[in-house]
């Protein structure tokens, strides 16, 4: 309304704001954080363009709902969407202050959960590795190139201490191709790291990742046996919904332990109403037997 109603060069900022929201939105890499100073600043001008051309009544109404469903929306935002994997930490804190966790598995697509940053804890964490194209070409030292590690004992630093790789003993960071394929037989051609070949097939990943010699650790001088599995696993519920997945994790032994709430999501059209699901984070533990 605020545009409407200013005239001449008052439009200038607006559609220079459009002109850049279309110019990232042509670009692969789209961050909703590059418009946020392209396009609120404008908005809340011409907002107040608006409501100071408004009478009186009108205005003090405008600004009260204006005010109140941002209020929901900032609540909303801050306090409880996408608040699953900060959820699920809190939770491992506790469990781990407790004894009861030893090897935390992630399955979730890159950097959706964060890690020892959250969990303070020297446990074994383990999760889908997805390290940008450029890294490949890129030289590392052995230390940081194999990406599995140990426990809390072992060599090398914190940040071999603290860190673990899904892959099986030996195999690197940076996958080739070879050992993609091979590590993921049924996954989908070219996929360019751990995460997606995993979800490009996940059902034969998950049968392939929890077979009972997989999960070994890394021990000075050699690869040694240690727990055959994870004692705890998180991951979506699209995923562990899936038929194959959820059938393998039951037959290994694992139950639901906790969900998460994490976002609302589109779920389609029905007859008459659009259709929404409640996306949860699911924690799972191993039975002992």
């Amino acid at each position: 309304m605020g545009i409407v109603q200013v005239r001449g060069w008052a439009r200038v900022p607006a559609w220079t704001a459009g002109v850049g929201a279309i110019v990232l939105s042509i670009s692969a890499h789209k961050e909703l954080r590059f418009l946020y100073p392209l396009v609120h600043p404008l908005l809340i001008g011409y907002a107040g363009v608006a409501l100071r051309m408004m009478r009186s009544a009108h205005r003090r109404r405008w600004i009260i709902v204006l005010v109140a469903t941002n209020a929901v929306a900032a609540a909303y935002l801050s306090l409880v969407h996408q608040r699953a994997p900060l959820a699920l930490m809190a939770t491992m804190r506790r469990n781990i202050s407790l004894g009861l966790v030893r090897h935390l598995d992630v399955l979730t697509r890159c950097h959706q959960t964060p890690g020892f940053a959250q969990l303070h804890s020297p446990i074994i964490l383990t999760y889908l590795h997805c390290p940008p194209p450029l890294a490949k070409a890129l030289s590392f030292p052995a230390s940081h190139g194999d990406g599995n590690s140990g426990s809390a004992d072992s060599d090398g630093g914190s940040d071999r201490r603290y860190s673990a790789s899904i892959s099986s003993p030996g195999q690197p960071l940076f996958a080739s191709t070879s050992q993609l394929a091979h590590r993921y037989p049924k996954a989908a051609a070219g996929c360019a790291n751990d995460c997606d070949c995993f979800f490009s097939t996940p059902g034969p990943a998950v049968a392939q990742r929890y077979r009972e010699d997989w999960w070994r650790l890394w021990r000075p001088g050699s690869w040694q046996r240690h727990s055959p599995l994870p004692s705890h696993v998180a991951l979506f519920d699209e995923l562990y919904h899936l038929p194959q997945v959820q059938r393998t994790l039951r037959r290994r032994g694992y139950v639901v332990a906790d969900r998460f709430f994490h976002e609302v999501v589109w779920a389609g059209s029905g007859h008459r109403w659009p259709r929404w699901r409640v996306r949860q984070l699911v924690l799972l533990t191993r039975e002992t037997r």
